[in-house]
Order: structure tokens, then C-alpha cells, then sequence
């Protein structure tokens, strides 16, 4: 009896180490799978980024956008590739693509906030599509998210001139001047702001 229940269990136990062993050769399997299919597609991806920064360098920006859309359907989080479709398309006539620029220049920044040319394109975008408010907000967080950028704070005072906010223009060349120092170029901009606003004691103050 003592015989027969040891040889039950020995034969379980060894059920158990073969279906263990069995489960951790598929697990294997799958992650050297998955790690070809990944390698497969960084591959891929790296080829059609190089085909389409080689037309970009061309200046055949249909060609480049091309490449780099193959590009996003094999790596469809990858902040550059959204950058270089929305500078691509920034450069279009076609009606509706400065559209499509913005949309993939807010994805590039969903994806990554701490690159510097991300907001400038963004930025421009924005401004060639009349939306000051959305191109000063880009600036806003340009310099919330990136360090030493302070010198972004003039196109930021005009983007705020645009949007008709002569408050927060006022408000962001005295921003330049903590940080650089009063210049001439941003004690004029204010000076012209204040008189537009008749604020002429205030003018003469900062003249």
C-alpha cells in the first residue's frame, strides 16, 4: 500500500515537473517570438525613417511623407515620427493638410513633452492657422516643460500681441527683462502697448 501510494505520487510529481517544464519551453518559444517580430520591426521601421529623411533631405516631401507614415504603422508611438509628418505637412498648399499637421504636432507632444522643437513647429502651426491663443499656450508650455528657454519669451509676448492680450504681452516682456535684463526692443513693445491703451503716465514711466 505504502508502495502503491509512492509510485501515485512520484508519477503526479513528475506530471507536474513535465507540464512545468512544458509551460516554460512556450513561454520561451513566445518571448523569442515576440523579441524576432520586435527586431523584425525595428528594422523595418529604421529603413522607411531613413528612406523618408532621405527625401526629405530632397525637399520630395510627397515621398518623405510617404516613408514616414509606414514608419508610424510599425511604430505608432513614436513622438519623432509625428513630428516629421506634421513638418512635412506644414509645408503643403493642399487645403486641410496644415489641419492634419496640427493633429499629428499634438500627438508628437502627447508622446514627448520635453522636446524643444516639438512646441516651435507647434507653435508656427498654430499661428499660420490664426489660433494665437493655442500657439501662446504651446510657448506657455515650452517653457513650463523645457529648461533654458527663456529666450522664447519674445515670440511669446507676440503671439500675446496677435491674440489682441495686451495685458499678458506686457506681462511676458517683463518676463524677458527678469531674465535678461531691460532692452530696448521690449521697453518700445510696451511702450506702444501702453499708449494703445491710453495708459500714457504709465508709458512715460517705462520710457
Amino acid at each position: 500500500m505504502i508502495d502503491r501510494n509512492f509510485n501515485r505520487t512520484h508519477f503526479f510529481l513528475l506530471l507536474a515537473a513535465f507540464a512545468f517544464c512544458t509551460a516554460h519551453k512556450a513561454a520561451a518559444q513566445r518571448k523569442k517570438n515576440q523579441q524576432s517580430v520586435q527586431q523584425a520591426n525595428t528594422r523595418e521601421a529604421e529603413f522607411y525613417f531613413t528612406e523618408g529623411e532621405r527625401y526629405f533631405m530632397l525637399e520630395d516631401y510627397a515621398k518623405a511623407l510617404l516613408y514616414y507614415e509606414k514608419t508610424l504603422e510599425v511604430t505608432p508611438d513614436n513622438a519623432t515620427v509625428y513630428f516629421k509628418i506634421a513638418d512635412v505637412l506644414a509645408r503643403s498648399k493642399h487645403p486641410g493638410d496644415m489641419q492634419r499637421a496640427a493633429v499629428s504636432i499634438e500627438n508628437a507632444l502627447r508622446l514627448e513633452k520635453g522636446n524643444k522643437f516639438f512646441y516651435l513647429l507647434a507653435a508656427n502651426i498654430f499661428i499660420a492657422q490664426g489660433r494665437h491663443d493655442r500657439a501662446a499656450q504651446a510657448y506657455e508650455d515650452l517653457l513650463a516643460n523645457v529648461k533654458r528657454t527663456d529666450e522664447c519669451l519674445y515670440e511669446l509676448a507676440a503671439v500675446y500681441q496677435y491674440a489682441q492680450k495686451p495685458d499678458d504681452a506686457i506681462k511676458t516682456y517683463n518676463r524677458a527683462e527678469a531674465a535678461f535684463g531691460v532692452n530696448e526692443v521690449s521697453s518700445l513693445q510696451k511702450i506702444r502697448l501702453l499708449l494703445e491703451r491710453s495708459k500714457t503716465k504709465e508709458a512715460i514711466a517705462e520710457g
